[in-house]
């Protein structure tokens, strides 16, 4: 149905596969198909989405309603064409490696849904239009390897406690923030400044940093309300 030869391009936007007989593991179901411009609901069954859209190249929107029991995400979006994704349901997500790799069309993304996320290698790097983003809930984060690697455009790294859940520090550059904006701010809490200071500015290097980095502290304001 979807190949790659001609120009006509193929929309599933208003389509609702979600009782399709697919199997619990979709890896690589539409890879390559660089005629596919907008994909439907698809089977809330799917828990392994790996390389589901990956070169998707002319992919502009995709239903993700369907994502509340995937666990493995590798790949699944890099380098298509979109622009906003809805993320709120990837509540199970664990592997997100390269997820969003490559996709220089977005500007944003929210990260509230990605609490149990372990593995985020790559996950956000090449979005070179990604200017600001909050990773304060992804605090089960194992592997951080290359995850805003050539991130040019990013200016704000929101963390405030999360100070992950490495294993160990990096023994060597994992490329975290490598070719990453020298305008960036990291912004942390009181309660995690001292962890991000160690990385960011004594063992720059191996985060991916050619310059220390001073970590941000956050300001709370603090309101009372007078009768």
């Amino acid at each position: 149905i979807i190949n790659n030869n001609g120009s006509k391009k193929v929309d599933f936007s208003d389509s609702d596969f979600s009782s399709a007989s697919l199997a619990t593991d979709t890896t690589n179901a539409f890879y390559y198909c660089t005629r596919l411009v907008a994909m439907g609901k698809l089977p809330t069954t799917i828990t392994n989405a790996t390389n589901m859209f990956y070169l998707d190249t002319a992919l502009v929107s995709a239903n993700t309603t369907w994502v509340i029991n995937v666990t493995n995400a590798t790949q699944m979006f890099q380098s298509t064409a979109l622009t906003s994704v809805d993320t709120n349901y990837f509540t199970k997500l664990v592997t997100g490696d390269y997820m969003f790799a490559g996709c220089s069309g977005i500007s944003s993304i929210s990260t509230a849904a990605f609490k149990n996320v372990q593995s985020a290698h790559g996950m956000f790097g090449s979005m070179t239009l990604l200017s600001s983003i909050d990773i304060s809930k992804m605090t089960k984060l194992k592997n951080v390897d290359a995850m805003f690697y050539g991130d040019t455009a990013l200016l704000k790294i929101l963390a405030l406690d999360n100070v992950l859940s490495l294993s160990a520090e990096p023994t060597s550059n994992n490329t975290f923030l490598t070719e990453t904006s020298s305008s960036l701010s990291f912004i942390v809490t009181p309660t995690s400044y001292s962890t991000w200071v160690g990385r960011l500015t004594t063992n720059y290097a191996k985060w991916g940093l050619s310059a220390a980095l001073s970590p941000k502290q956050a300001t709370l304001l603090i309101y009372h309300r007078i009768a």
